[in-house]
């Protein structure tokens, strides 16, 4: 073969292999903006408290307020819509205080239209699917796609996960959380003898599992990291007040524990998030159930490490990085 052709031969082969490789890093010139909420620290259980919409720094872990809107703290679901820019978070409570369900839809300077729902429904888990431009959220059992009217909500039963939702606190409901580039909506369903993460692919009318493992009193904080494909969240386990941090690969059913955690971990008050510019997963939380005026706002590098934590005036609530 003549020398010059097997030379090009060779370095498009470099070149195909390398292109193939799969992109396991963060993107360092994006930037985020991480949003929350807090409410007063004297009535974190009240639902018809003020709570206080805003931005706050990772770098300072400080809080810049830029609303408010009438709930609750202890509900920690909330979603952000790249595709309207609205802020979206349930009300704590659903029932006689609230009047029925209210989802609050909040703008970045924080003007708040509070929309009800007549069915009278619970609603939790909120999140928000960039590849579909839908809202999702979690009733009687049913995934569920949320639309939004002027004044109001209503939404459409999707699928019936294959286990129920019994890990769930309507309380403290973790977000349903999805991959933006296809549009996959991943959540947890079992109890304490096996929990599963199952997947609901948009257009489809059923629910897959792609994950098993035993051994956990619950899942908290499941979060979807798109610089590697790969779940991350917070295991409680059966044995003792202790919790991991794992990692879950949707692809395989591959189930690791990357560290234990060391710092306190709140399974009634908690909020989590992934900023993918730093590539770090955030947890806010009150250190313990005695401590009740401590708590933390805590990053994690996706090996586990504390790369930052610090202590915060209150609890930040329905993190959500974009």
């Amino acid at each position: 073969m003549n020398r010059d052709i097997l030379i090009g031969l060779t370095i498009a082969g470099i070149v195909l292999s390398t292109s193939c490789k799969k992109n396991t890093t963060h993107d360092t010139s994006c930037t985020s903006t991480l949003y929350g909420y807090t409410t007063p620290v004297s009535a974190m259980y009240l639902p018809d408290t003020t709570c206080n919409f805003g931005i706050i720094n990772e770098s300072t872990a400080l809080f810049s307020g830029l609303g408010t809107f009438s709930g609750c703290v202890y509900s920690n679901q909330a979603a952000y819509s790249t595709s309207d820019n609205y802020y979206y978070a349930f009300k704590m409570g659903m029932g006689a205080a609230s009047g029925g369900p209210i989802l609050y839809k909040i703008n970045t300077v924080g003007t708040t239209t509070a929309l009800a729902n007549s069915s009278g429904a619970s609603y939790a888990s909120l999140t928000y699917d960039g590849a579909t431009n839908s809202l999702y959220g979690v009733s009687a059992g049913h995934l569920v796609q949320i639309t939004i009217a002027a004044t109001t909500f209503s939404s459409t039963d999707l699928a019936m996960p294959i286990h129920p939702f019994a890990m769930y606190n309507w309380a403290t409901a973790d977000p349903l959380t999805v991959d933006n580039t296809t549009g996959d909506v991943y959540y947890v369903t079992g109890d304490t003898l096996t929990y599963y993460i199952e997947k609901y692919h948009p257009g489809t009318s059923a629910s897959s599992v792609v994950a098993s493992g035993t051994g956990a009193w619950d899942i908290y904080g499941m979060q979807f990291n798109k610089n590697d494909n790969m779940l991350y969240a917070v295991k409680e386990n059966v044995s003792g007040s202790s919790y991991d941090f794992i990692k879950i690969d949707p692809s395989t059913g591959t189930i690791s524990t990357l560290t234990a955690l060391s710092m306190g971990f709140n399974s009634d008050f908690y909020s989590t998030c992934i900023d993918p510019c730093s590539n770090r997963y955030i947890i806010s939380t009150r250190a313990s159930i005695v401590a009740t005026n401590s708590f933390s706002l805590i990053q994690l590098s996706m090996t586990g490490s504390i790369v930052q934590q610090d202590t915060t005036a209150t609890m930040y609530q329905g993190l959500t990085a974009h």
